[in-house]
């Protein structure tokens, strides 16, 4: 199946155009955003995808626990995207 990412000008929003359609309710950077993802099963890699951001920056907690790219996601979860933070002493 392609997929495709789309930006809603309307609403602001990223949309990956497919077959299903799955809204999840995301915090990322102090704001909820609201994807909507047109797979039958979401992966935590889908949602990243859609924001436009990589596994390497940027990770998935679900339900207060941070997962790995391939948990599965559904609409009802706690989703919330943090940004991974480097740094320290060389």
């Amino acid at each position: 199946m392609k997929i495709e990412r789309v930006l809603d000008n309307i609403n602001k929003q990223y949309i990956l155009k497919g077959e299903y359609t799955v809204e999840f309710k995301v915090k990322y950077r102090g704001k909820e955003k609201v994807l909507r993802i047109n797979k039958e099963k979401v992966l935590a890699i889908d949602l990243l995808k859609a924001l436009n951001l990589s596994s390497e920056y940027a990770f998935v907690v679900k339900n207060g626990e941070v997962v790995p790219e391939t948990e599965e996601v559904k609409s009802e979860d706690n989703i919330k995207i943090v940004n991974a933070i480097s740094g320290g002493k060389n």
